[in-house]
């Protein structure tokens, strides 16, 4: 069957969701289904056209055997381009005519359940998020990506769920769902206004990982927008990078993260400013420390404190942690919650010698990682034997990565999920996080939203500073997503109570205590 050559990262990723299964299971399991894209031609104009496009590019990253569905039978060259781009990002799938065990349908035709296959019905109108178990939403008109792009992971973690739910505790699906992204919560209508020119000029991007990766589709297939525009991220792509980064494919392995943007802005009013680098870097490249608003795609705490250090106006910050997706909000460094407080310590953290050496199953040789990671030194035969040894695996597996940068060697191997996907794990997952390939794009996509939410004040003040989704439970009112606040911490040992770092911002960004 056609699984994509980053399958061991789909493996570790399923391992942080899915209870008791194995490598057998997952490749069992998915064998046994056929996934199928639906639409008609409802779907030529709006947002239905650009759900269709981010369906294919999520589905298409896991599912090994995929249909591809023109339910009027007019739309031929549009299913070339489809299957063109599943191809694109795996070039081992197959693209089949048979029945389908699953259907996403993106558009107005209501499909005949004749071989009990599950039907899931997505949709958008507007900022309004649309699902439906039963019935076809449809799609607006507006050309508005994000409630667009929102269904459509809503739908595709429907789909998970329908495949892995005897791994899943308490699967539930969702059904008739009306998130409007604006309130983050279920509504029956929103005030629809024609969108002039949105200027999100000033505006930075610091990661383009997998949220990064979201928050650029949604933002590049956003009518109108124009303003300076930096995406700061100092890596190329590497194979298990395609595992969830949505606009990736195997062509852009060993390419700078940085370049795909610049691509899908070519033709945009924005005068985009791609760097390769890290947040250092890039200020100190440009003598400008003045930044209006960031938005935070990175996923260490050390990224997040160091951004928030350099005071800018305003930050929007999304995460992916323990199967949740959240969104907090920072927009008066003084008088609210800042990025930092939800990273205050509250325990002793361990090294990263001894998160490596527990990662690798040798916690025991935690001396010996610490003196390769402190000498970048590279992979040698001794390390080889004792991974091998602790995780049941033939050392020939892995004689291969002799020479490499230790560094390296761990994001390959272990955050790459290929010695996971290897080993005999029982049932035991090692502590990296790694979201499905829906749910990072889901909080791209939101951050993506809060930024021209923000920028078009769409929104109250007063808005809860802190929102979490939890992507593999129904969407319920009050329930999921939660808006929440997030409070200043009470230690005073946050950059925020410290009153020189409060006179700066104060002072940079003509703000008065109140």
């Amino acid at each position: 069957m056609a699984f994509a050559s980053y399958f061991s990262k789909d493996v570790l990723a399923f391992s942080q969701v899915l209870e008791k299964a194995t490598n057998d299971d997952f490749k069992s399991i998915l064998n046994s289904h056929i996934v199928e894209i639906a639409f008609d031609n409802s779907i030529k104009d709006g947002e239905g056209s650009v759900s269709l496009d981010l369906a294919i590019r999520l589905l298409s990253r896991l599912y090994p055997k995929i249909k591809i569905s023109d339910l009027t039978d007019e739309n031929q060259k549009i299913v070339e381009r489809l299957t063109e781009k599943a191809f694109a990002i795996n070039s081992k799938i197959e693209i089949t005519q048979e029945t389908p065990t699953i259907s996403l349908v993106i558009g107005t035709t209501s499909l005949d359940n004749d071989n009990q296959r599950q039907i899931i019905y997505v949709g958008s109108d507007y900022w309004i998020a649309k699902f439906s178990l039963e019935n076809p939403v449809g799609s607006g008109s507006s050309n508005l990506p994000f409630a667009a792009g929102a269904s459509v992971c809503i739908g595709i973690s429907n789909v998970f769920r329908v495949i892995f739910k005897k791994f899943i505790i308490d699967c539930e699906l969702d059904n008739d769902v009306n998130l409007s992204l604006i309130s983050l919560n279920q509504v029956e209508d929103i005030e629809k206004n024609e969108l002039d020119q949105i200027d999100i000029d000033g505006t930075i991007l610091v990661g383009f990982g997998a949220i990064g990766n979201g928050f650029i589709w949604a933002l590049s297939n956003t009518p109108n927008i124009k303003g300076r525009f930096a995406i700061i991220d100092p890596e190329k792509i590497e194979l298990s990078n395609l595992q969830r980064y949505c606009l990736t494919e195997e062509k852009h392995i060993n390419t700078l993260k940085v370049q795909i943007a610049e691509i899908l802005f070519r033709d945009a009013e924005i005068e985009l400013n791609p760097f390769e680098g890290d947040w250092a870097e890039y200020l100190n490249s440009n003598g400008n420390w003045d930044n209006e608003l960031v938005c935070i795609g990175v996923d260490s705490a050390k990224d997040r404190i160091a951004i928030q250090s350099s005071l800018p106006k305003s930050i929007l910050n999304a995460y992916t942690e323990n199967n949740r997706i959240g969104i907090t909000r920072h927009f008066n460094f003084v008088e609210s919650a800042c990025l930092s407080c939800d990273f205050i310590p509250k325990h002793e953290n361990e090294s990263r010698s001894f998160s490596v050496a527990k990662n690798l199953k040798i916690p025991e040789e935690e001396t010996f990682i610490r003196e390769l990671l402190y000498l970048d030194m590279p992979v040698n035969k001794k390390l080889i034997e004792l991974i091998a040894e602790a995780n049941s695996i033939e050392k020939d597996e892995l004689l291969q990565y002799i020479g490499q940068n230790i560094n390296i060697f761990y994001s390959t191997v272990v955050c790459g999920g290929i010695l996971f996907s290897k080993s005999d794990s029982d049932g035991e997952t090692i502590d990296i996080e790694a979201p499905l390939a829906f749910q990072s794009a889901l909080a791209g996509i939101l951050l993506a939203s809060e930024l021209i939410i923000s920028k078009l004040e769409l929104r109250s003040t007063k808005f809860k500073n802190h929102t979490q989704l939890r992507p593999l439970f129904p969407i319920k009112r009050d329930i999921n997503p939660e808006n929440q606040t997030m409070e200043k911490d009470k230690t005073c040992r946050c950059i925020c109570n410290d009153e020189d770092f409060k006179k700066v911002y104060m002072n940079k960004w003509n703000e008065s205590k109140a």
